[in-house]
């Protein structure tokens, strides 16, 4: 079998990889959740502003519309 350096050393290595991994995995998730909660910010945005122009291309519409000329 092994001696006692060589599975202390199995060992650490063991260790050092699970933590890799595990840092690895907390890295791509919190990536993931960061660029979803990134899209979601800036389609609101997108759409608050396409929101503002909409509401005053109405407001424009109503205005000519309800236009009355002066009787001479």
């Amino acid at each position: 079998m092994f001696g006692f350096r060589t599975t202390i050393t199995l060992a650490v290595m063991a260790f050092v990889a699970a933590l890799a991994a595990l840092l690895i995995l907390i890295q791509t998730r919190t990536f993931n959740l960061t660029t979803e909660q990134a899209a979601s910010a800036y389609m609101d945005a997108a759409s608050a502003k396409s929101f503002g122009r909409l509401q005053s291309q109405v407001a424009e519409i109503v205005t000519l519309a309800s236009y009355r000329p002066v009787p001479i």
